[in-house]
């Protein structure tokens, strides 16, 4: 009986590792999908203002996607919304300098 119950406890600690490792895999996997997202100018038609853009996407998002652009990417988070917003009105090539990383 006292083999039966370790038996037992055994299967149950290998069931619970296998859980946590499925959490920790799946975590991981939501964190790569998060970092790959990103903000285009033609994903901008799906927002009506700066305030839904910051409302409805991560900070980060926000960030990488003004990155990837060549844009200022600093401030908060409503600065970085307003930033990339413009573009849904402004082709990039006609935003003022003052948006862009100095180079």
């Amino acid at each position: 009986a006292a083999a039966a119950a370790e038996a037992k406890v055994a299967v149950a600690e290998e069931e619970a590792k296998a859980e946590a490792l499925a959490r920790a895999k799946a975590q991981a996997m939501e964190k790569a999908a998060i970092e790959e997202q990103v903000v285009g100018p033609e994903d901008l038609v799906s927002f009506s203002s700066s305030q839904e853009l910051m409302e409805k996407v991560q900070p980060e998002v926000l960030k990488r996607s003004l990155q990837r652009l060549g844009l200022k990417c600093g401030g908060k988070p409503e600065d970085r919304a307003s930033r990339l917003f413009l573009l849904k009105t402004t082709k990039l090539e006609a935003l003022p300098k003052a948006h862009f990383v100095a180079k």
